[in-house]
């Protein structure tokens, strides 16, 4: 017969505990894992693409912003150095491309600002902006 001590109790405890962890982390790292393999099915949806290159747009859009002392007024203006900036205040090129990106349905991202805030939004599947399936970075 088994006879269960104080310390037999806490091991088991322990791991019972570690298995929980571990198995309550696989949903939040297997989808990273399987992209990381280039699996089709794990790839991530066009619209989760165009927020999240939205979003890397209007970051260094506000980055550009705090070295110039304005917003572009054309997403060009982050790759290529605008005329009447000086270059000493400009430290692009802000992307790593050439060319703005378009969205994954090929169009231009639209580069809005508001006041003291920039936004960047994807006109989204059927290309028309203003409908319900644009998309926009915070």
């Amino acid at each position: 017969m088994l006879h269960l001590t104080r310390r037999n109790g806490l091991l088991i405890l322990f791991a019972v505990t570690a298995n929980a962890v571990m198995f309550s982390l696989i949903p939040v790292a297997l989808p990273s894992y399987l992209e990381m393999l280039s699996f089709p099915y794990a790839t991530s949806s066009p619209s989760r693409n165009a927020k999240t290159e939205a979003q890397l747009l209007a970051d260094e859009c506000r980055r550009f912003n705090s070295n110039v002392g304005r917003y572009p007024t054309d997403l060009t203006e982050l790759i290529v150095k605008p005329k009447k900036i000086e270059a000493s205040i400009w430290r692009g090129p802000y992307l790593d491309y050439n060319v703005v990106p378009f969205d994954p349905w090929g169009n231009r991202y639209q580069l809005i600002t508001q006041r003291e805030n920039v936004f960047v939004i994807s006109a989204g599947e059927d290309g028309v902006l203003g409908s319900r399936d644009d998309i926009r970075s915070k």
